[in-house]
């Protein structure tokens, strides 16, 4: 088992996965975890679309105790938020069809919520065509999710991460939740929880075993089940056998092989594989996310089949990166004329094992501290929409240098190239695996 565990850690780190870790239980054991820092198993860390299944989770608890029903409609929940006329395909829209992505629209109905100007983001989806007979065309819309959500707050009274608190969270000592809420306070739902991979661990074997003690045993039997196809119209990974064209539960993906998962873009995976009676729970940063499973596939199952085990097995391991060592004298000290990244002054100091860099930035001013070997955590506004955790190393990268900066708690990762030519300097900023823009023009000094 060690060396199938061993295949599989190195493909990670060999495919491009760039991971953050995994924990994988076996017959109700933890047999095997990896880390690569600067990330921990035990720190929270973004989800993405991973918070569906937690919301579909919320609504189970919902379903059991008779707050609501799969069948009802979705409009009986939100009376003054209707248009004007109500079209027999909305009416149609049931709480199942929110849950299995059948809603009947012909887009993912997201952009449309986070727009909406007077923060009402269910009237938002209310006012959106339905376009096909809901229950009858699968396209992922994680608006659709946001709209559970809703419903779990509205007829419980809570949000969906706290309705889970004393019912899921706290019996496993899962004690840090975050979750990203719409204006009016509602948990997105679709997105935006951040747990740490350890707790989706627990969680991960809870869905598994599946024995009615932490979660609601026949609902969770339905929502890990097939309930719609999603391989052809309406799909957007239809080509091919993948494991997103095997079938959708209610916010639980069908895979091949039998097993099922919650996922999340950049590879952030609940699997939960029932004939080898096993879980695994993976944060990653990766662009390919068929390619992680594919090694599980290759290198977990087999051996999991073959009943080998290796309690306690675990990998420490550093992120890749491919930073040459600070060779030269970068010390310096640029202005910007006004442009397009933001960017409006920047001193570079050396300490000595660091470099310090002084930033001005779309009006914020900040000091963020790089290790020329190690990465050297702080927290900065700068060069983030928001205060986050850092952890910031500094290297050579094709003559210029460069600032990698990794976000202990997200997915994406950033980096500052400078090159300095006739005390002239050359800035490029780029951030990998996130949504939106990734790649800015250079900003040349005065």
């Amino acid at each position: 088992m060690r060396d199938a565990l061993l295949r599989f850690t190195d493909g990670l780190e060999a495919g491009g996965h760039d991971p953050r870790g995994y924990v994988l239980h076996h017959k109700g054991r933890q047999i095997a975890s990896a880390a690569w820092a600067p990330y921990s198993l035990s720190r929270p860390h973004e989800m993405y679309s991973l918070s569906k299944s937690f919301t579909s989770m919320a609504m189970g608890f919902c379903v059991q105790q008779g707050f609501a029903s799969l069948d009802d409609k979705v409009v009986e929940f939100f009376p003054d938020d209707l248009p004007a006329v109500v079209s027999p395909k909305l009416a149609a829209m049931r709480i199942r069809d929110l849950l299995s992505m059948v809603t009947g629209h012909a887009e993912d109905t997201t952009g449309h919520l986070w727009a909406s100007e007077d923060g009402n983001w269910p009237k938002a989806f209310l006012s959106l065509p339905v376009v096909h007979e809901p229950g009858t065309f699968f396209l992922y819309n994680t608006g659709a999710t946001y709209m559970v959500s809703a419903i779990v707050q509205r007829v419980s009274g809570m949000r969906v991460t706290q309705l889970l608190a004393p019912r899921l969270f706290e019996p496993l000592d899962i004690r840090y939740v975050w979750s990203t809420r719409d204006p009016k306070g509602v948990d997105f739902g679709g997105s935006g929880m951040r747990i740490a991979v350890n707790d989706i661990a627990k969680v991960g074997e809870v869905v598994r075993t599946n024995d009615g003690s932490r979660l609601p045993a026949d609902y969770m039997t339905m929502a890990t089940s097939f309930q719609v196809p999603n391989g052809g119209a309406g799909s957007w990974a239809s080509d091919g056998v993948n494991d997103w064209n095997q079938g959708y539960g209610f916010q639980f993906w069908q895979c091949q092989h039998g097993a099922f998962r919650g996922d999340g873009a950049f590879g952030q995976f609940m699997l939960v594989l029932p004939e080898q009676e096993a879980s695994l729970a993976l944060f990653s940063s990766s662009e390919n996310l068929q390619g992680i499973l594919d090694l599980v596939y290759e290198h977990l199952m087999p051996a999991l089949a073959s009943g080998a085990e290796s309690v306690g097995a675990h990998f420490a391991r550093q992120v890749r990166e491919d930073l040459a060592p600070v060779t030269r004298d970068w010390a310096g000290a640029y202005t910007f004329e006004s442009n397009e990244v933001g960017l409006e002054a920047l001193t570079i100091r050396d300490t000595g094992d660091c470099l310090e860099y002084a930033v001005q930035w779309s009006g914020q001013a900040g000091t963020l501290t790089a290790g020329k070997e190690r990465w050297v955590e702080q927290v900065s506004p700068v060069f983030q929409w928001q205060p986050e955790a850092v952890c910031a190393k500094v290297g050579e990268l094709d003559g210029r240098l460069a600032l990698r900066l990794r976000f202990p708690e997200m997915t994406q990762s950033q980096t500052l190239l400078v090159a300095v030519v006739d005390g002239a300097a050359e800035v490029e900023f780029r951030c990998k695996n996130r949504f939106g823009r990734t790649e800015y023009p250079k900003v040349l000094s005065r």
